[in-house]
């Protein structure tokens, strides 16, 4: 068992994690701790097949996070201009809450300015308020799930990645 490898796991996922609280692609860092690991091992426990699967995993649950205030919000009647301003908002509301309320403020904040710039870029363009809103909250609630993909997907390939170096599997 290789010590090294296993803490370079638990600390690029623990920051991979923490990252896709904040609305940052967490898989793709969650899979460099893995790589970096398996590259500690000599690629012996985990070789390219692996990790090509695990890359394949964590670029998924990229792929679907960027597209899934996109489909949320589209789902709900929005405009292209929308997702983008729900991305925005995204940010914009896990940056200003992180700041106030450390730790759980990020992820109130990713989900409050997702609905907050899907909302905003629908009233503005015309839309009623009872439409924005429920564009805002399509948005809001495509976001909370493919956060929650992200996390489940990190947890899987570090517990995969964690098990093959200390069973072997």
């Amino acid at each position: 068992m290789n010590w090294l490898a296993l803490i370079v796991i638990i600390i690029f996922s623990l920051l991979g994690f923490v990252m896709v609280l904040g609305g940052f692609p967490g898989a793709i860092v969650a899979f460099a701790g893995i790589f970096i690991a398996a590259w500690i091992g000599g690629f012996e426990v985990m070789g390219i097949r692996i990790l090509a699967v695990f890359f394949i995993a964590a670029a998924a649950g990229e792929g679907f996070d960027v597209l899934s205030s996109y489909w949320g919000a589209k789902k709900s009647g929005a405009s292209t201009r929308t997702a983008v301003g729900a991305m925005v908002g995204g940010v914009t509301g896990a940056v200003l809450l992180s700041s106030i309320f450390p730790g759980m403020g990020t992820l109130i904040g990713l989900l409050m300015g997702t609905f907050t710039g899907a909302f905003i870029s629908e009233y503005v363009s015309g839309k009623s308020m009872s439409d924005s809103g429920k564009v805002g909250w399509g948005a809001a609630v495509a976001k909370a799930a493919a956060v929650a993909f992200k996390l489940l997907v990190i947890i899987s390939l570090s517990a995969l990645a964690v098990s093959r170096i200390i069973f072997g599997l």
